[in-house]
């Protein structure tokens, strides 16, 4: 019995040194959110920058805003995702299961590679942009509630407005010119519409999403276009090929003879 004891101890002693942790796990946390930052960055660039390029709008060095600045845009550049669950380091060749992993591993072994000028943390942003959805969600659940904004804090309202408009105003100051002045109104309106007790504006979660649906759509009605009009000359040049061909190959029935 006791021989069974000890057997059963080293096998117990055994699986327990085993090491299942993914190697990148037990590198050390990072005060800057990738997942966040990753989520507002797509937002800033559907909602603020891509009308601001489009209008060849250049954000001033100091704006948040500016790529430039994103701490974590060199390693963003370096992600290759082959599958969802095979995610490629460019820097050393190094394959991991999933972007949580590779982000561990930029941070461990790749953060000389950011300049000291890159000091942004766009997820510190999150809340602004309520890139989590939480803002969108408690409105959409107390919509039909009466009097749900009663318990809103006007104060802590106000300096969240006050701090979304001091960082779009960076960005584009609206005494700088008439097109910053037009792209700083429409940013305030779009971002920082939300921070309101009563009739709060859609929150940049809820604005992002919508043109993600729209960009969708109109992506799908071109496609449709696409094929149907390819359809359409494929069959009317498969049509006008068999008239030809049917014409060509008819008999002239006025030369032929019988014989008798």
């Amino acid at each position: 019995m006791m021989a069974l004891d000890f057997i059963f101890l080293m096998l117990m002693v055994g699986l327990s040194s085993q090491d299942y942790t993914h190697p990148d796990m037990n590198a050390p946390t990072e005060n800057c959110s990738r997942s966040k930052s990753r989520e507002v960055r797509k937002m800033i660039k559907e909602l603020i920058l891509e009308e601001a390029n489009e209008k060849k709008y250049s954000l001033p060095a100091d704006c948040p805003f500016n790529p430039s600045l994103d701490m974590h845009v060199p390693h963003e550049e370096k992600k290759f995702s082959i599958t969802g669950r095979d995610w490629k380091c460019n820097y050393c060749n190094k394959h991991f299961t999933n972007e949580d992993y590779l982000d561990k591993h930029f941070f461990r072994k790749h953060s000389n590679e950011i300049s000291s000028e890159r000091v942004v943390c766009l997820g510190d942003m999150c809340d602004m942009f309520d890139c989590e959805g939480i803002r969108a969600q408690k409105k959409k659940r107390e919509s039909s509630i009466k009097n749900s904004y009663k318990k809103c804090d006007e104060k802590e309202m106000m300096k969240a407005m006050h701090k979304c408009e001091v960082i779009i105003t960076k960005c584009f100051p609206p005494d700088l010119n008439e097109l910053s002045h037009y792209l700083s109104a429409k940013s305030v309106s779009a971002i920082c519409s939300q921070f309101k007790c009563t009739n709060p504006g859609d929150s940049p979660y809820e604005l992002y999403h919508a043109k993600i649906v729209e960009k969708g759509s109109t992506s799908q009605f071109y496609y449709i276009a696409v094929v149907f009009i390819s359809l359409t000359i494929v069959a009317v040049f498969a049509i006008t090929l068999f008239q030809y061909c049917d014409t060509t190959t008819t008999p002239d029935l006025h030369f032929i003879t019988y014989g008798w």
